[in-house]
């Protein structure tokens, strides 16, 4: 049975939101998914036009590619429980749990919430009237496309599942209490159940002639409703399942399960299991579409599935889970490489994404590189592909290459790119023509980088160093330490190992550890005078060159990080995060003299616009474990009401003097007050913003 408490429902999204966002920047982070996300039960589908959609948990979802892949399109909705869809032309209604029926009339491109809030269950249009099942046990028509909703006295209170409109008459499901229909388009109700028991009536299908009804079993009628008998031959018993939904497709009707999955039947009479790759588990929705056979899973496999032979065998339909591996920026696109599921490019910055890999072997995406006007990637086993039309097709370049397993790159200069293999390094001087071998067999070079005319190579042991041009190599560095990135900022080299960050004065030979030490550090990338760093715990940056760092969340692994026009990119799994990149916290400490005492100065210039910076001083006597997080140093924002809104410092600092830079841009002129807390000392200033 698919009813869901209501309770259950906002809790369980509380605490996914909670687990997976860091409060402290859940308004500033947003995340941009790449596919259907694997752990999201699928309650509907429809089709419109050349689209699919799909109704989850969570998400709404549109293939474009008979389900090859999905993308989300929950543009003006936000996180919802899709429960069903109802297509009218170019109009698609979407019925939610709790939150309403939702529009759209561009193909889910953007959503109005339809002025009616609650659960609805059904949508069906019956002559001139869009009719609703709200909250299980009430109606609703509108004569304006659902512009006003007006309630329908008529109907009897009974708790109802679902509509069918036969041309002539509406019928109704409901919870024990039969089935039945109207002929006045909703206004008034009539039982239609004659040799129908009193039991649960789900979905309604129509195929051979009658008119089927599911629920506690399966029924049919061949006079519209006026006398039912009973057809659940083939149905699997003890337990016996619950029919949540019918398809006709391709001559035979199917009904998907509550817990035995699939069942069809050619005749009507006899039904037998259609199951194959999705057994046990329950199926919520079916849709037939351009000869393929979809079915929306939860319990046991969620997600979306496919079959082409009718139901003989199911596939997983769209995006397995993946890791997001590898991000380039190449002119105003974005692309993303994934360990699964290809390559993915993104025109509006990362709100919409499109697969980029079609001409590829292999989608095992390592790495992504920007090389004069060409784009290349490695892959886990092909070797390397080259694209001269952003991404739209690819070719292999694989000539010189001793081992296909892609790892890394460097661009030196317009003509000499460096890639780093499962087994030594290679170089190009003609865009991959051939590539010839500069050394360091049977080590994986996981990143390259070339300061000062010196090659630098992070391995899973330790970094080498080339002084001509790989001809030699100088090991011993920092050996036993997995080394995955390697970056150039502020003319010193930042390594990122599975234990923390290491800092380099001289080209490489030489490392101190600089922070994060209880994460993995996977890639970095820079804004302004700010270093970021993706980990496995989010993504932080410093300003200070590693002296201190900030966590800018979300609380959750993410790989390559990138920042582009104005916002940082992060890939995580199956996902891509996004933040402004202006509402960096920058916070440096200006002063290794030990102050005496706590102190909070205010903030210069004062009013501002946008930029302000803040000043503090952090004594000695501080860091014993004491009341505030273990001492943690928190310095907050507040709106004039006592609202938070943004956290500019939460973490534990060597005594000293600190100047933090607090950025408004994304808020309104007012007043605003911010608060030092750090052990038993508490401050709170005033400052002013003017646009």
């Amino acid at each position: 049975m698919k009813l869901i408490n209501l309770f259950v429902i906002k809790i369980t999204v509380i605490l996914f939101l909670l687990s997976i966002l860091n409060p402290c920047y859940a308004q500033i982070w947003t995340r941009q998914k790449t596919g259907l996300y694997s752990d999201y039960g699928v309650n509907s589908l429809a089709s419109q036009g050349n689209y699919i959609f799909a109704g989850t948990d969570g998400r709404i979802y549109r293939s474009s590619n008979n389900g090859a892949n999905w993308f989300v399109l929950n543009n003006g909705i936000g996180q919802v429980y899709g429960y069903t869809f109802f297509v009218s032309g170019t109009d698609l209604f979407l019925g939610a749990a709790v939150e309403g029926l939702y529009y759209s009339s561009d193909y889910g491109q953007s959503w109005q919430q339809r002025g009616i809030t609650g659960w609805i269950y059904s949508i069906v249009q019956a002559g001139p009237n869009l009719v609703i099942i709200k909250d299980v046990t009430y109606l609703y028509y509108s004569t304006n496309n659902g512009l006003n909703w007006i309630n329908i006295p008529g109907w009897t209170g009974q708790i109802a599942y679902t509509f069918y409109w036969s041309g002539s008459l509406l019928f109704i499901g409901t919870l024990a209490y039969g089935i039945y229909a109207s002929s006045d388009y909703g206004m008034t109700w009539f039982p239609r159940d004659n040799g129908y028991p009193n039991y649960v009536a789900k979905t309604f299908s129509f195929f051979n002639g009658a008119l089927f009804v599911g629920g506690s079993s399966v029924f049919r009628s061949f006079d519209w409703g006026l006398n039912w008998s009973q057809c659940n031959s083939g149905f699997e018993t003890n337990p016996t399942p619950s029919i949540e939904c019918f398809v006709s497709h391709n001559g035979y009707l199917f009904a998907g399960t509550d817990i035995r999955s699939v069942y069809r039947t050619s005749t009507g009479s006899s039904w037998a299991p259609a199951r194959t790759g999705i057994e046990h588990c329950g199926i919520n929705a079916l849709l037939s579409y351009n000869g393929k056979l979809f079915a929306g899973a939860d319990w046991n496999k969620y997600g979306i599935f496919v079959s082409t032979n009718n139901g003989d065998n199911w596939t997983k339909s769209g995006l397995n889970p993946f890791s997001v591996k590898s991000f380039i920026k190449k002119d105003s696109i974005l692309f993303i490489g994934t360990d699964s599921s290809g390559m993915y490019s993104s025109t509006d910055g990362g709100d919409y994404w499109f697969p980029a890999n079609i001409d590829m072997n292999n989608s095992y995406i390592l790495s992504l590189i920007k090389h004069g006007s060409y784009i290349f990637a490695g892959t886990a086993d092909s070797g390397i592909y080259k694209s001269t039309n952003n991404g739209q097709n690819w070719s292999q370049i694989n000539s010189g290459l001793g081992n296909l397993n892609i790892k890394s790159f460097f661009s030196k200069d317009s003509t000499t790119l460096y890639t780093g293999t499962n087994s030594g390094i290679y170089k190009t001087s003609n865009t991959g023509q051939n590539w010839i071998y500069l050394g360091l067999i049977n080590i994986p070079i996981n990143t390259i980088t070339y300061p000062n005319n010196f090659i630098v190579v992070g391995t899973n042991n330790g970094i080498q160093v080339s002084t001509n041009n790989g001809t030699n190599w100088i090991s011993g560095i920092l050996t036993g330490t997995n080394i995955n990135s390697i970056y150039i900022f502020s003319d010193k080299l930042f390594a990122g190992s599975n234990n923390g960050v290491y800092i380099s004065t001289d080209n490489g030979f030489t490392w101190n550890q600089c922070g994060l030490n209880s994460y993995s550090i996977k890639s970095f990338s820079q804004f302004a005078d700010t270093l970021v760093a993706s980990t496995s715990g989010g993504v932080f940056a410093t300003s200070n060159n590693g002296l201190n760092w900030i966590n800018l969340g979300p609380l959750q692994e993410t790989n390559p990080v990138l920042v582009y026009n104005g916002y940082i990119y992060a890939g995580g799994i199956n996902s891509v995060w996004k933040r402004i990149a202006s509402t960096l916290t920058g916070i440096s400490k200006i002063s290794n003299q030990t102050p005496v005492k706590f102190s909070l100065s205010q903030n210069f210039p004062n009013p501002f616009n946008p930029i302000t910076k803040i000043k503090f001083d952090i004594p000695k006597y501080g860091f014993s474990t004491g009341a505030f997080g273990n001492d943690k140093v928190v310095l907050k924002v507040y709106d004039i009401l006592g609202k938070e809104i943004q956290t500019l410092v939460n973490e534990k600092l060597q005594p000293g003097t600190y100047e933090v830079t607090f950025d408004g841009s994304n808020f309104s002129s007012g007043v605003y007050f911010y608060q030092l807390s750090a052990r038993n000392y508490t401050d709170t200033k005033k400052l002013i913003l003017l646009k």
